[in-house]
Formats: structure tokens, C-alpha cells, sequence
């Protein structure tokens, strides 16, 4: 199995990434919280299953290990293959779909294209029961999504308070929104 990728992104889209990696292009389909951390023209590292099926060869990329670690989780529950989950997870972050989990709401999971009623109940019963929900947590968490937030309201692109964000927790140990949003103005 390919573990990861790291490359230069060559191409971008909402549904899928070419990355360019020793000369061989790789297109690796990404969720949407994935395609919002990439940027074209850029080097990056995505963490990878590789589903091979009896006609085709396909690649799903991550931005975290956390979200392929839940990406796999969906894909072992009955009827729900890789193209559902990647659904599902452009549907919600992580640690949305984690909430939906536990509160136990159907409807929410039940609305996503590809996902009956039916299927919405086993992907609650066989990840409640099945894993530890707080060990597959995103890595970023509600700490970083405020921080994100409160910088975009003090007038930076989204993009621009990730990377800021981003920044300051890797070269930091800071837990707390105010102490994360100052040093990203520094």
C-alpha cells in the first residue's frame, strides 16, 4: 500500500489532485476539508489508501492522518465504499461527523447523497460501538477552527488565518484562541 504522498500539486479540483511526485502524476481524489488545505503550484504530503477493485485503481488522499483513520473506518462498514465516505467527509469535518456519531443523528448522516436511512443507523451502531471516538479526533480541533474564525473576522481569507494558524501551533505549544490569534498577527 502507498502510506503517502509527497509532491509538487500540480492540478486542483474539488473532487481530486494531481500531484507530481518523482515525474509520475498521481490524481488522488481528497475530501473537501483536504482540497481547502491545498493550493496549486504548492509541495505537500497526503496521507493515502490506495482501493483496488477488479477494474480500477483509485487514490484517496488526506490532509491527516485523523482523516484517513476515519476514512477507513467508514469504508469497513457494510455498504458504505470509499466514494460514500469521501462523501461524507466533504459533508463534515471529522469532528462534525464524530458529534453526529455520538448524539446519534441519523438525519443528518441519512441527507448525504448514497447514504439510506438504513445505512445511516449501521454507520452509528458500528463506529460508536466499534471505535474510540476521542482517539479519532481532528488534529486541529475547535481551538483551532475559533482561531481560524477569529482571524477571518479580522478581515484575513480563510485561507490565509489556516496557514497563520497553522503556523503558530506547529512552532508553538499554545492551547488557548487569544494566545493563538496574537501570535498570528505578530
Amino acid at each position: 500500500m502507498v502510506d503517502f504522498l509527497c509532491g509538487h500539486v500540480v492540478t486542483i479540483s474539488h473532487e481530486f489532485v494531481i500531484v507530481n511526485v518523482g515525474g509520475f502524476g498521481f490524481k488522488v481524489f481528497v475530501s473537501m476539508n483536504t482540497y481547502n488545505n491545498l493550493s496549486e503550484n504548492s509541495d505537500v504530503t497526503l496521507y493515502t489508501y490506495l482501493h483496488i477493485s477488479k477494474d480500477s485503481l483509485s487514490m484517496y488522499g488526506f490532509f491527516s492522518t485523523q482523516e484517513r483513520d476515519i476514512f477507513l473506518k467508514l469504508i469497513s462498514v457494510s455498504s458504505v465504499g470509499p466514494k460514500t465516505a469521501m462523501i461524507i467527509l466533504t459533508t463534515f469535518t471529522t469532528s462534525k461527523l464524530i458529534d453526529v456519531i455520538k448524539s446519534n443523528d441519523v438525519d443528518s448522516l441519512k441527507n448525504i447523497k448514497g447514504v439510506s436511512k438504513k445505512t445511516a443507523q449501521r454507520i452509528i451502531l458500528e463506529l460508536f460501538n466499534n471505535i474510540q471516538l476521542n482517539e479519532i479526533q481532528d488534529s486541529r480541533g475547535q481551538t483551532y477552527d475559533d482561531a481560524v474564525d477569529a482571524l477571518v473576522k479580522l478581515g484575513f481569507t480563510r485561507k490565509t488565518a489556516q496557514i497563520k494558524v497553522e503556523k503558530v501551533l506547529r512552532d508553538n505549544e499554545i492551547s488557548t484562541v487569544e494566545d493563538i490569534v496574537k501570535m498570528a498577527l505578530l
